[in-house]
């Protein structure tokens, strides 16, 4: 008897239980999750051989590796990841990660290469330059630059086509342009070009105007005006100024030694001079072919050391200078130290 009230108190208890929402529940929870079927497993790739495509061109070895199913992850040299750049047919494969004729079931190979991304960028930054400035300039060399016809003019894109030319050895004029602008018309200049106008400058040049300064620089480059090395220019530093220009920016050019002899020759002019002040000592000579030409020396006190009237001197006259003497020149032009 005692059992079997115990049972009937029992499941009298598990009724009440399951009323109220305890226990557990044979009815699903969620009718939509016990209907969805289970997620179907990834498929698992086949492995395939990495080909050999160390030392090919990058766009040849990513199509091999597509070939063959793998994505090319693009590595630098650095051992850095590319994140913007594509390479382009200058590009080579160093190595492969995994290794050639080895297998994988990766999506990805990752392929390093012989530069860094940066230094790809700058290489087409230089070359993008470089084209911009193929077309930038444009030399046209004649007889007349008031003529147009291509009989009379000749055009070059750098001065260095003028120089093996016969507008380089003739009288011929180059009127230069950059992009289309002459020197009256003031060019914006490029950072290089601002700096060859920054070296004018650091010696003593006039950059008022910044492409004025720029384009006697490029003239001086392209060919020499006439009488440029020997003639005399009080403010001599405005001329030696752009000549150091030049000659840095073509030391190549056939006329590099009459540049030269512009930044280091001591010129003077006729005059009265105070040697070691005025003017500096030493042996100065005059052009071939001087004529009524007349110099003297004094002493401080004023007496005459040395003097000469010269007619005509067909090879120039020479005279020695030394500290502390006056020096006067009359008719006899340019003279040159030459000691």
């Amino acid at each position: 008897m005692k059992r079997y009230v115990t049972a009937v108190v029992a499941a009298t208890l598990m009724v009440g239980i399951t009323a109220c929402g305890g226990g557990a529940s044979s009815t699903p929870l969620s009718t939509e999750s016990a209907s969805s079927p289970a997620p179907a497993p990834s498929p698992i790739r086949t492995a395939r051989a990495i080909p050999d495509v160390n030392g090919k061109l990058f766009l040849e070895a990513r199509a091999a590796l597509a070939n063959q199913g793998f994505s090319s992850v693009i590595v630098g040299k650095d051992g850095s990841k590319w994140t913007t750049i594509v390479p382009n047919e200058t590009v080579t494969v160093v190595s492969t990660n995994p290794a050639a004729g080895t297998s994988s079931n990766a999506k990805d190979v990752l392929v390093t290469v012989n530069v860094t991304e940066a230094e790809f960028a700058a290489a087409a930054t230089a070359a993008a330059d470089a084209a911009k400035i193929a077309t930038r300039y444009k030399f046209s060399c004649g007889s007349s630059q008031s003529s147009t016809t291509a009989q009379d003019t000749a055009t070059y894109r750098s001065f260095k086509e003028v120089w093996p030319t016969p507008n380089y050895t003739g009288s011929d004029t180059c009127l230069i342009k950059i992009d289309g602008y002459s020197k009256s018309e003031k060019p914006r200049l490029n950072p290089a070009e601002q700096a060859v106008v920054d070296t004018v400058a650091a010696n003593g040049g006039d950059v008022t105007v910044p492409s004025a300064a720029y384009f006697t620089v490029l003239e001086l480059c392209t060919k020499l005006p006439d009488g440029y090395v020997e003639t005399f220019e009080q403010k001599a530093d405005l001329k030696k100024s752009t000549a150091k220009a030049a000659l840095a920016m073509c030391p190549d050019a056939p006329h590099a030694a009459g540049l030269q002899e512009v930044i280091t020759a001591v010129k003077i002019s006729d005059g009265t001079y105070v040697v070691g002040e005025t003017m500096q000592p030493g042996t100065y000579k005059t052009k071939p072919g001087v004529k009524d030409c007349y110099w003297t020396r004094n002493a401080g006190g004023g007496d005459i050391i040395d003097n000469d009237f010269v007619s005509f001197a067909p090879k120039g006259v020479t005279v020695a200078v030394r500290s502390g003497e006056g020096f006067i020149s009359e008719r006899c032009g340019i003279w040159t130290k030459i000691g």
